[in-house]
């Protein structure tokens, strides 16, 4: 039996006319490949199950590529959370009269929105709301430092001892007027 070797192969590998009890192997002709006159019928068997090996692969990843694709992406609770708890703390320190409250709810804002940073981190590519947990945590920051320093005295702008929104409450009418 003629075999054309590959110049690749050492010289440990050369031709094999029997497999691993002896016998000898049957051997396919290719009629279209000119390099090579014959192959072993396990070595055609392994191409055919590579090949199948690899379309299947190439398949799954073209359906995961397309779920990729199509898959929306979510907002995290605590990411809109932090923010809206934010918001109300920022206001309420700003009312004056609750400040105090105001420091709570910027201290709670701030623990969610720890929990909101960390949601949207690079472990879920799908969770937005990264910007919207920062908001939140800096609106707790000035809601906790403002507060504080009304509660203190030292912020001018917003007394504990008036109600900002009763002064307003009675102003707004004369500016529509």
């Amino acid at each position: 039996m003629v075999r054309i070797i590959s110049p690749r192969r050492s010289e440990r590998h050369e031709s094999r006319d029997a497999d691993l009890d002896g016998r000898p192997v049957s051997s396919k002709t290719s009629g279209s490949k000119g390099d090579r006159a014959t192959e072993p019928e396990h070595t055609v068997k392994i191409e055919k199950a590579t090949e199948r090996a690899a379309d299947t692969i190439r398949k799954a990843a073209a359906r995961a590529a397309a779920d990729r694709a199509h898959a929306r992406a979510r907002t995290s609770a605590l990411a809109g959370l932090t923010l809206v708890v934010g918001v109300v703390a920022v206001l309420a320190v700003a009312t004056g009269a609750l400040a105090k409250v105001g420091v709570v709810l910027g201290v709670v804002a701030l623990l969610i929105g720890v929990g909101g940073v960390a949601a949207t981190g690079k472990h879920y590519p799908y969770l937005a709301g990264r910007m919207e947990a920062v908001t939140g945590v800096l609106l707790a920051i000035t809601a906790i430092v403002g507060g504080v320093l009304a509660a203190m005295g030292r912020l001018p702008v917003v007394d504990t001892q008036a109600n900002l929104v009763q002064q307003l409450h009675d102003a707004l009418p004369s500016w529509l007027r």
